[in-house]
């Protein structure tokens, strides 16, 4: 009823798209779409993992489509497309140890500092705080002395994001803590992913973590990880969690040894401009990235509906416009045609971008952040027939039309379900600092980001080109540029 009444709501104000453009929506290709995600996820692409050999041809391939569709090059005087992000490379050699048990890197642990530690082997406090303000209240009074501090990750993950596990950190080591560690039952898979990960790394140069010194050692673990450090004691990590419990002195120990060294190293940003007809106007930006996990301990993951689907979305959409310009339909915004490396690395493209930019952030209206189509997620999956969907979150504190932009888009031609499930205050957090409009909404500056949810095989290796619905695909497509249409035109 929450849907209806949204889409009820805002859709009475909005106009219809002028019938020009939607003959230019029609002719978007399926095919086309199709052929250039199987390219960007086959195994010659390595999945495309930051600063590697994937990621350089993925930025060349969508270098081509931006010449070869009428975008210009903003850099080196209109001769170059790419915009060299400038990163530390991070390699991590090490152990952890559980008892007796030790465990190599990127082997179901990391520690997340980006410094070398050494803790040796130290008892381990498991606690049960239920949320982050009861782990406030807490941290004074625990008893962590010469000990490691175990966390679950529904408490210690949005306090990471925020910083204000800094302060709770502060107080521990105060009290004589060695480090503090964490887990989360329900990000596992994200978890397995980034620690499989973790043997080389990446990292703006100027993370805070990179020159923070004196923080407790973070050290993520997996589930396996906790079953093996419960085991002694008969628990597992799920029959352990009991909300609100007293912590518990745990029977076996933890050490770990970590010695990081970095490089730098740069990453290739693809930047094209499609410029508007009233250049004092300001610009639109319109993203997505291209890059995936790589090879994670010799398991290739493809990345097809994460992110090859934006990216060959984006490059549809500078099709689209070239076909609109040969029908005398020009943007009178200028749009900056975005495809960003290193999101999966820690938005580490946009942050380069947003900080260097073409037009600058005062000069942009909005963005428009693509990131996931052309899959049906684990909630639309087997309840409905239907997945004609897209998942949308709008952030327009300053009142500047792109709600109202985007209703206008899907009214009536393409008629998608504008789902604003995520768009609730409890779930919203993690949907606004997960991809790449993040660095942007930081600046100020609003944006619109469409998506199809988490499909059963988010950050897998079984995230294959042959799963995605490309009818799907090419509705949202449809929508996304009929979005960016209304956008650069009002």
């Amino acid at each position: 009823m929450y849907r209806l009444l949204f889409l009820l709501t805002i859709t009475c104000s909005c106009s219809a798209q002028p019938p020009s453009v939607i003959d230019v929506a029609k002719n978007i290709s399926a095919e086309s779409m199709k052929k250039n995600l199987y390219a960007l996820a086959s195994p010659e692409m390595e999945g495309r993992g930051i600063a590697t050999k994937g990621d350089t041809m993925a930025s060349v391939m969508v270098q081509s489509w931006f010449a070869a569709h009428g975008l210009l090059a903003p850099y080196d005087q209109g001769r170059n497309y790419f915009q060299q992000v400038s990163v530390n490379r991070i390699t991590a050699a090490g152990s952890l140890t559980v008892g007796s048990v030790v465990y190599g890197p990127g082997k179901g642990w990391m520690e997340l500092s980006h410094l070398s530690v050494n803790v040796p082997a130290a008892p381990v406090l498991m606690t049960f705080y239920r949320n982050p303000g009861e782990l406030k209240a807490a941290a004074a009074s625990a008893d962590v002395k010469g000990k490691i501090v175990l966390i679950e990750g529904d408490v210690f993950i949005p306090m990471l994001r925020d910083g204000s596990i800094d302060s709770v950190e502060a107080i521990f080591k105060k009290n004589g803590a060695v480090a503090v560690a964490f887990y989360s039952l329900a990000l596992d898979n994200d978890l397995e992913r980034q620690t499989a990960g973790s043997v080389e790394r990446y990292e703006r140069p100027d993370a805070p973590s990179s020159n923070v010194e004196g923080i407790l050692p973070e050290i993520m673990l997996t589930v396996g990880i906790v079953d093996e450090l419960l085991r002694v004691d008969g628990m597992t990590a799920v029959s352990a969690v009991r909300p609100g419990r007293e912590p518990v002195l745990l029977k076996s120990s933890m050490a770990v040894d970590v010695r990081v060294t970095k490089q730098p190293a740069t990453a290739p940003n693809v930047i094209g401009i499609l410029p508007g007809s009233d250049p004092s106007l300001p610009v639109i930006i319109f993203s997505a990235h291209h890059d995936h996990d790589g090879i994670r301990n010799g398991v290739l993951y493809p990345g097809a509906v994460d992110n090859a689907s934006g990216t060959v979305a984006i490059m549809e959409v500078a099709s689209l416009m070239q076909q609109a310009a040969k029908k005398g339909l020009h943007p009178k915004r200028t749009i900056v045609f975005a495809s960003f490396t290193g999101e999966e690395a820690g938005l580490l493209g946009s942050f380069w971008y947003a900080g260097h930019p073409v037009h600058s952030m005062e000069k942009t209206k909005a963005v428009l952040n693509i990131d996931m189509l052309g899959r049906v997620d684990t909630f639309h999956a087997g309840r409905r027939a239907d997945s004609n969907y897209a998942y949308i979150l709008v952030k327009d504190t300053v009142g500047r039309g792109l709600r109202k932009s985007l209703v206008a888009a899907n009214h009536p031609f393409v008629g998608l379900d504008l789902d604003p499930f995520y768009e609730d205050p409890k779930r919203e957090p993690r949907r606004l600092m997960g991809s790449d409009q993040y660095p942007f909404f930081l600046k100020g500056v609003p944006f619109v980001r469409i998506d199809c949810g988490f499909a059963a095989d988010y950050h897998r290796p079984t995230d294959t080109p042959d799963k995605i619905n490309y009818d799907l695909l090419k509705r949202q497509t449809q929508l996304v540029f009929l979005t960016l249409w209304n956008l650069a035109n009002d």
